[in-house]
């Protein structure tokens, strides 16, 4: 037998603005993060923009200073990996 997955959401083609109405109409209200981020609460997606890496290191400075340590961890053990395409988060706080 072959579990099926069903997700109503995609096969009902609800957007993002109905999944915000329905959470405010719920009571459950919008999450506080949407006040500054365009997607989910993870705090290392790699699809951020880097104006939410800024909003991070003002916002929450130890996850930013967590997620900037896993990236120089990764460069210096010769790694091309950083978060935000082409640049690292050290040189994305440099002004």
């Amino acid at each position: 037998m072959t579990d099926k997955i069903n997700n109503n959401i995609e096969n009902d083609r609800i957007d993002r603005s109905e999944v915000l109405s329905i959470l405010e109409t719920s009571g459950l209200g919008v999450p506080t993060y949407y006040d500054w981020r365009s997607r989910s609460g993870c705090t290392f997606c790699f699809f951020q923009r880097k104006i939410e890496w800024v909003r991070l290191r003002e916002r929450h400075p130890d996850a930013f200073e967590r997620e900037k340590k896993l990236e120089k961890t990764a460069l210096s053990h010769g790694s091309p990996f950083t978060w935000s395409e082409r640049e690292s988060l050290i040189d994305l706080e440099k002004p």
